[in-house]
């Protein structure tokens, strides 16, 4: 690895300092993936919601403010106001609330919201398995219809705002039939999502452009991952910027 970066380094300078923040970046949303989740699951809700928080690139990162001493939240895009809300006003709650009946040394770490704030500028890659709703419809609907269909047998997670109560989706969803969701929640998500139709998709095919097929930039980003994952044991001292809680563990979000 370490001959690999330095050729990496003499071909375009830079390109060590930018991974090794790639790096520090994956692991924060990793672990923010896996500490969410599990608050989501622990709370009785159904595998679906869960898939909102499972990957690591569906998850925002942050960067450490030395002067206000918290992290502020780079916003991430393309993510619907819904999820959004029912990540902050719900899943990271219990988050912490977990983190401190485990009694934790470092417990949930302050993550802020500056309306300044701009969004990442080290990875836009998009998250795969999650439910449509994930997206917000007017970032979703200017995405190349190729990429649309890659999502048109995502389900949706959760009701329109409108049914939420004091800004919390009600704990009845939690165990409600999923055929009966669809039926009286769901549909009406699903109908503000521009989907390729069966048709579209079979004209793509015949262009030869298969929407179910393996993109030149998963590649990109695959690579990425494996020295992400090899770098992992260099930067345990490193995430996020090098706040005061830098080193993080699976509690830590």
């Amino acid at each position: 690895m370490m001959k690999k970066r330095l050729r990496q380094e003499a071909v375009e300078p830079g390109t060590v300092a930018l991974r090794s923040k790639k790096t520090n970046t994956y692991k924060g949303r990793a672990s923010l993936a896996k500490s969410r989740t599990s608050a989501i699951y622990g709370d009785g809700w159904p595998l679906v919601v869960g898939l909102l928080t499972e990957e690591a690139f569906s998850n925002s990162e942050d960067e450490f403010d030395s002067a206000r001493n918290c992290y502020i939240i780079k916003p991430k895009a393309g993510r619907s106001a819904t999820t959004t809300q029912f990540i902050r006003g719900t899943v990271d709650p219990g988050c912490a609330a977990m983190s401190k009946s485990r009694g934790r040394q470092t417990q949930f770490r302050t993550r802020v919201v500056d309306p300044d704030a701009q969004p990442s500028t080290i990875s836009d890659r998009l998250p795969v398995n999650v439910p449509i709703d994930y997206f917000d419809p007017a970032f979703f609907n200017a995405l190349p219809a190729r990429l649309r269909a890659k999502y048109r047998k995502n389900a949706v997670a959760l009701p329109a705002m409108r049914h939420w109560s004091n800004g919390k989706v009600p704990d009845r969803f939690k165990t409600m039939d999923g055929t009966h969701f669809m039926e009286v929640y769901g549909n009406e998500i699903l109908a503000q999502y521009n989907i390729p139709t069966e048709e579209e998709i079979e004209q793509m095919r015949a262009n030869g452009e298969d929407p179910d097929g393996h993109d030149d930039d998963d590649d990109d980003d695959e690579d990425d991952d494996e020295d992400e994952d090899e770098d992992e044991d260099d930067n345990d001292n490193d995430a996020n910027d090098g706040g005061p809680d830098a080193a993080m563990d699976e509690d830590d979000v």
